[in-house]
């Protein structure tokens, strides 16, 4: 559905989960509880409404990406604070927004990995000759930690009002990223993942990524209820296609006598 001006500006902003895909300037609902997507490019961001605050899942490509995520964020959920941004995994298109989401003041929750990275070399405020950005112009920025605070988490971390959740699990057995988050929102059934497909549905079972059969298993191991995939890479889909074009390919990756 595609995005008007008047009456739905309203109804978005009475919506308890909002998907922002800042690759273009058109949105559409894409669940029965009033997901906005708005489409277009390559990397997608979420926002989530919660009762007294906002939430947005990756940061991603650069301070220009994020800090429009971010006001869009404060369009579409106007009076709430940005209080957490989710990373997925700290590759430099998957975290190079995270400097404008600190100087937000947001949290930034990311795998117990990254912990050292993070605070020694990524979130550090020090002014910058060259290409400075939001956070570098901080006046504490020759002192002292940013306005943001980070959170580390091993296996699960989750954020909630008692009504709206996000939860990140840590993904085992990938090897694109040690670090690497999936991110459940249970009220939606809805997962969030980055570069682990999904893939087109009908994709051939010979061609379906070790990643989408990682992603498969994960959702298995953690028994996420999923209704809906939305990648950071490419477009929503549903979890029936998914199950349908990666169940075989999870199959016959399987080990001989490991049952299902």
């Amino acid at each position: 559905m595609g995005r008007q001006d008047g009456t739905e500006t309203a109804e978005w902003r009475r919506l308890s989960v909002v998907f922002l895909v800042l690759r273009g300037r058109e949105a559409q609902k894409i669940s029965a509880n009033l997901s906005v997507l708005i489409g277009g490019g390559t990397h997608n961001s979420v926002a989530v409404e919660f009762k007294d605050f906002a939430a947005i899942i990756e940061a991603p490509l650069d301070d220009a990406r994020t800090n429009e995520v971010i006001a869009e964020t404060k369009r579409l959920i106007p009076g709430k604070q940005i209080r957490y941004v989710v990373n997925t995994h700290h590759h430099w298109d998957h975290s190079g927004g995270l400097r404008a989401a600190y100087a937000e003041g947001a949290t930034i929750v990311t795998n117990e990995l990254n912990k050292d990275f993070y605070e020694r070399v990524q979130l550090v405020p020090q002014p910058r000759t060259l290409s400075p950005d939001r956070l570098s112009l901080f006046p504490f920025a020759t002192t002292g930690p940013g306005p943001g605070k980070l959170e580390t988490y091993r296996d699960r971390y989750a954020i909630s009002d008692g009504d709206q959740s996000i939860i990140s699990y840590h993904v085992d057995g990938f090897n694109h990223a040690g670090d690497m988050a999936i991110v459940y929102l249970p009220k939606s059934k809805i997962l969030i993942s980055a570069d682990m497909g999904p893939p087109a549905a009908g994709t051939p079972v010979e061609n379906v990524s070790p990643n989408s059969v990682a992603l498969y298993n994960n959702i298995k191991r953690l028994k996420l209820d999923v209704a809906q995939h939305v990648p950071i890479h490419g477009n929503p889909s549903s979890n029936a296609d998914f199950e349908r074009t990666v169940g075989p390919a999870a199959a016959r990756a399987r080990p001989a006598g490991e049952g299902g």
